[in-house]
Protein backbone atom coordinates (compact mmCIF):
# COMPACT_ATOMS: atom_id res chain seq x y z
CA UNK A 1 0.00 0.00 0.00
CA UNK A 2 1.31 3.54 -1.14
CA UNK A 3 0.02 6.86 1.19
CA UNK A 4 -0.21 10.24 0.78
CA UNK A 5 -0.86 12.86 3.64
CA UNK A 6 -1.72 16.41 3.09
CA UNK A 7 -2.65 19.12 5.06
CA UNK A 8 -3.28 22.59 3.62
CA UNK A 9 -3.47 25.88 6.32
CA UNK A 10 -4.95 28.85 5.18
CA UNK A 11 -5.69 32.18 6.82
CA UNK A 12 -7.41 35.30 5.57
CA UNK A 13 -8.42 38.87 6.80
CA UNK A 14 -11.33 40.31 4.41
CA UNK A 15 -12.55 43.85 4.77
CA UNK A 16 -16.32 44.59 3.49
CA UNK A 17 -16.41 47.85 2.04
CA UNK A 18 -19.51 50.02 1.39
CA UNK A 19 -19.87 53.40 0.01
CA UNK A 20 -15.55 53.59 0.27
CA UNK A 21 -15.68 52.99 4.25
CA UNK A 22 -14.81 49.58 5.83
CA UNK A 23 -17.66 48.55 7.22
CA UNK A 24 -16.97 44.81 8.96
CA UNK A 25 -13.55 42.72 9.69
CA UNK A 26 -13.45 39.07 9.48
CA UNK A 27 -10.06 36.69 10.13
CA UNK A 28 -10.79 33.44 9.64
CA UNK A 29 -8.11 30.03 9.83
CA UNK A 30 -8.92 26.63 8.78
CA UNK A 31 -6.72 23.92 8.59
CA UNK A 32 -7.80 20.61 6.83
CA UNK A 33 -6.31 17.02 6.54
CA UNK A 34 -6.12 14.29 3.61
CA UNK A 35 -5.42 10.64 3.28
CA UNK A 36 -5.13 8.75 -0.07
CA UNK A 37 -3.97 5.45 0.33
CA UNK A 38 -3.71 3.52 -2.85
CA UNK A 39 -3.68 -0.51 -3.50
CA UNK A 40 -4.41 -2.85 -6.10
CA UNK A 41 -4.87 0.28 -8.63
CA UNK A 42 -7.60 1.74 -6.22
CA UNK A 43 -7.74 4.44 -4.03
CA UNK A 44 -9.26 5.45 -0.75
CA UNK A 45 -9.49 8.69 0.10
CA UNK A 46 -10.34 10.40 3.64
CA UNK A 47 -10.46 13.95 5.08
CA UNK A 48 -11.06 16.25 7.96
CA UNK A 49 -11.83 19.48 8.85
CA UNK A 50 -9.63 20.90 11.64
CA UNK A 51 -6.37 19.23 12.91
CA UNK A 52 -5.70 15.83 11.21
CA UNK A 53 -5.13 12.82 13.07
CA UNK A 54 -3.03 11.01 10.45
CA UNK A 55 -3.84 7.49 12.23
CA UNK A 56 -7.86 7.96 12.20
CA UNK A 57 -7.78 9.03 8.39
CA UNK A 58 -5.64 6.78 7.51
CA UNK A 59 -7.53 3.83 8.72
CA UNK A 60 -10.64 5.52 6.70
CA UNK A 61 -9.49 6.28 3.89
CA UNK A 62 -8.01 2.28 4.30
CA UNK A 63 -11.98 1.11 4.56
CA UNK A 64 -12.80 3.54 1.78
CA UNK A 65 -10.32 1.20 -0.55
CA UNK A 66 -13.16 -1.37 -0.49
CA UNK A 67 -15.15 1.04 -2.40
CA UNK A 68 -13.03 -0.28 -5.27
CA UNK A 69 -12.66 3.11 -6.86
CA UNK A 70 -9.91 2.51 -10.10
CA UNK A 71 -7.47 4.65 -9.74
CA UNK A 72 -3.91 4.15 -11.34
CA UNK A 73 -1.37 5.99 -9.24
CA UNK A 74 2.35 6.15 -9.43
CA UNK A 75 3.84 8.69 -6.69
CA UNK A 76 7.08 10.25 -6.86
CA UNK A 77 9.99 9.17 -4.80
CA UNK A 78 12.18 10.56 -2.16
CA UNK A 79 13.05 14.26 -2.24
CA UNK A 80 12.71 16.66 0.75
CA UNK A 81 12.10 20.66 -0.17
CA UNK A 82 11.12 23.57 1.37
CA UNK A 83 9.65 26.65 -0.23
CA UNK A 84 8.46 29.20 2.55
CA UNK A 85 8.01 32.65 1.68
CA UNK A 86 6.12 33.92 5.04
CA UNK A 87 7.39 37.45 4.81
CA UNK A 88 4.56 39.85 6.56
CA UNK A 89 2.96 42.18 3.55
CA UNK A 90 1.26 43.98 6.07
CA UNK A 91 0.60 43.35 9.84
CA UNK A 92 -3.09 42.67 10.88
CA UNK A 93 -3.37 45.64 13.02
CA UNK A 94 -1.84 47.61 10.31
CA UNK A 95 -4.95 46.34 7.29
CA UNK A 96 -7.33 48.38 8.36
CA UNK A 97 -5.74 52.18 8.56
CA UNK A 98 -3.78 51.08 5.82
CA UNK A 99 -6.87 50.23 3.51
CA UNK A 100 -9.14 53.31 4.43
CA UNK A 101 -6.08 55.77 3.59
CA UNK A 102 -6.30 53.60 0.35
CA UNK A 103 -9.93 53.89 -0.18
CA UNK A 104 -9.82 57.75 1.16
CA UNK A 105 -7.63 59.04 -2.12
CA UNK A 106 -9.34 56.65 -3.86
CA UNK A 107 -12.52 58.94 -3.07
CA UNK A 108 -10.45 62.16 -3.43
CA UNK A 109 -9.36 61.28 -7.17
CA UNK A 110 -12.66 59.91 -7.73
CA UNK A 111 -16.00 61.83 -5.72
CA UNK A 112 -18.82 60.71 -7.62
CA UNK A 113 -17.74 57.04 -7.07
CA UNK A 114 -18.40 54.48 -4.46
CA UNK A 115 -16.44 51.82 -3.84
CA UNK A 116 -17.58 48.32 -2.69
CA UNK A 117 -17.33 45.01 -2.07
CA UNK A 118 -13.73 43.10 -0.55
CA UNK A 119 -10.12 43.66 0.23
CA UNK A 120 -8.60 40.30 1.11
CA UNK A 121 -4.99 39.84 2.81
CA UNK A 122 -4.36 35.68 2.25
CA UNK A 123 -1.76 33.43 3.14
CA UNK A 124 -1.83 29.62 2.67
CA UNK A 125 0.85 26.86 3.51
CA UNK A 126 0.70 23.18 2.43
CA UNK A 127 2.78 20.13 3.05
CA UNK A 128 2.80 16.77 1.71
CA UNK A 129 4.42 13.64 2.63
CA UNK A 130 4.27 10.53 1.03
CA UNK A 131 5.56 6.40 1.68
CA UNK A 132 7.74 6.99 -0.54
CA UNK A 133 9.86 9.59 1.38
CA UNK A 134 8.64 12.82 -0.55
CA UNK A 135 7.89 15.62 2.03
CA UNK A 136 7.30 19.19 0.34
CA UNK A 137 6.07 22.45 2.23
CA UNK A 138 4.86 25.53 0.77
CA UNK A 139 4.31 28.62 2.32
CA UNK A 140 3.85 31.93 0.54
CA UNK A 141 1.70 34.98 0.03
CA UNK A 142 2.05 34.38 -3.75
CA UNK A 143 0.19 36.55 -6.71
CA UNK A 144 -3.21 35.02 -5.61
CA UNK A 145 -2.79 34.71 -2.27
CA UNK A 146 -1.98 38.37 -1.34
CA UNK A 147 -3.49 41.35 -0.76
CA UNK A 148 -6.43 41.48 -3.23
CA UNK A 149 -8.91 44.00 -4.06
CA UNK A 150 -12.22 43.17 -5.95
CA UNK A 151 -14.04 46.83 -5.46
CA UNK A 152 -16.79 47.77 -7.62
CA UNK A 153 -18.36 51.27 -8.32
CA UNK A 154 -21.32 52.34 -10.14
CA UNK A 155 -22.19 56.30 -11.09
CA UNK A 156 -24.18 57.59 -13.86
CA UNK A 157 -24.81 53.58 -15.08
CA UNK A 158 -20.82 53.42 -15.72
CA UNK A 159 -19.81 49.75 -13.69
CA UNK A 160 -16.16 50.01 -12.66
CA UNK A 161 -14.24 46.76 -11.65
CA UNK A 162 -10.73 47.07 -10.11
CA UNK A 163 -9.23 43.86 -9.17
CA UNK A 164 -5.35 43.52 -8.14
CA UNK A 165 -3.13 41.17 -6.25
CA UNK A 166 0.35 41.85 -5.78
CA UNK A 167 2.75 40.86 -2.96
CA UNK A 168 2.66 44.58 -1.51
CA UNK A 169 1.27 48.01 -1.77
CA UNK A 170 3.45 49.01 -4.42
CA UNK A 171 2.22 51.66 -7.83
CA UNK A 172 2.10 48.04 -9.98
CA UNK A 173 -0.36 47.09 -7.85
CA UNK A 174 -3.21 47.46 -10.06
CA UNK A 175 -4.61 45.78 -12.75
CA UNK A 176 -7.64 47.10 -14.49
CA UNK A 177 -10.01 44.51 -15.71
CA UNK A 178 -13.20 46.95 -17.01
CA UNK A 179 -12.37 50.38 -17.17
CA UNK A 180 -14.47 53.18 -19.17
CA UNK A 181 -11.83 55.72 -17.95
CA UNK A 182 -8.51 56.31 -16.98
CA UNK A 183 -8.11 57.01 -13.26
CA UNK A 184 -4.48 58.91 -12.67
CA UNK A 185 -1.65 57.09 -11.36
CA UNK A 186 -1.42 58.96 -8.08
CA UNK A 187 -4.33 57.31 -6.87
CA UNK A 188 -2.71 54.09 -5.88
CA UNK A 189 0.07 53.98 -2.91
Amino acid sequence: MQKEFIIKTRRSVTLNVTGGKIDSFREKEETTGTVRVYENGCIGIAGCLGTPDEQKLTEKAMEALTLGIPYPCKLDGALEQESLHEEEIIHVSDFIPTMQSFLDRLGEVCPKFAFSNKISLNYQKTEYRNSLGRHLTSAERTEAQAICLTLCSVTREIILMLMSCSRGLKKNMMRFIYLPILLPEDILL
